[in-house]
């Protein structure tokens, strides 16, 4: 197992895994980076649809590279795309996350509008009132798993994204901090990851004082939406996929290769 100190100012990447029937790929696609020297937590959203190469494998979705190879190839693969190290990953059910939510007693969401969707095959009702308002686990999930509008999976990074501010100000609260050793161990029982229990506790205590100061941000990779052999992809804006891995994930690895453009 890796030491310790050897995740310090590293990337992780997190993939949240929606257990729909059939399904073996990542919905939600995460690399968070731990900055000690400055005591701040970066996570860099990558949407399902982005265009990469998968190494050994093909041209294809990045949420395909788990489907292929599980957690390492995306590990891999997600390094090769960002041009940075990416050695750790914690990937962890949805359906766990649910589980975080109720333990917590709810949590506070500002639902930006009406979303209504039937998915009678998937199982999958959502029905949620736009407000503020304090949400269950099974509304937070609807209100992650809701992509049913122009906005597609960029509104759905959005809202992971803002939903995790809320987890953060909830965990935050006073209150809370007697349960959150208890919460990281229940949520130690329910993910994948290479990362010993004590690592895990390590990281849990850095992003919570990050997130308690306010000293966090968040960003996504940017793309256009394009279509290849009438499949939706989004296609990175490499430029700028370079800036974001500089400026949020640290030291590049030079023996990466981040060039896609080939082959489409």
């Amino acid at each position: 197992s890796p030491s310790v100190n050897a995740i310090k100012d590293s990337n992780i990447l997190l993939l949240g895994i929606d257990e729909t029937p059939g399904s073996q790929r990542s919905d939600t696609i995460m690399v968070i980076h731990l900055d000690t020297t400055n005591k701040k937590v970066n996570i860099v959203s990558i949407p399902r649809d982005t265009l990469v190469v998968i190494p050994s494998v093909r041209l294809d979705k990045i949420n395909h590279a788990y489907a292929f190879g599980g957690p390492e190839l995306a590990c891999t693969t997600t390094s090769h795309f960002l041009n940075v190290p990416v050695p750790y990953y914690i990937k962890i059910n949805l359906s766990a996350v649910e589980k975080l939510v109720d333990r917590l007693g709810g949590v506070t969401v500002d639902i930006e509008k009406r979303m209504y969707y039937i998915d009678y095959a998937g199982g999958l009702t959502i029905d949620l009132k736009p407000g503020r308002q304090r949400i269950t686990g099974k509304q937070a999930m609807e209100y992650l798993r809701y992509r049913h509008d122009a906005e597609g999976d960029i509104g759905r990074i959005r809202r992971q994204q803002k939903f995790i501010q809320a987890i953060a100000d909830e965990t935050s609260r006073s209150h809370n901090v007697a349960q959150i050793s208890s919460l990281i161990m229940d949520l130690i029982n329910c993910v994948q990851t290479n990362l010993s229990p004590s690592q895990i506790m390590l990281i849990s205590s850095q992003i919570k004082q990050s997130f308690e100061v306010g000293n966090i941000e968040l960003t996504s990779i940017p793309g256009v939406e394009t279509m290849i052999d009438n499949i939706s992809y989004l296609q990175p804006e490499m430029n700028q996929v370079a800036a974001i891995a500089f400026k949020y994930l640290g030291k590049t690895d030079s023996g990466a290769s981040i060039d896609i453009d080939k082959d489409k």
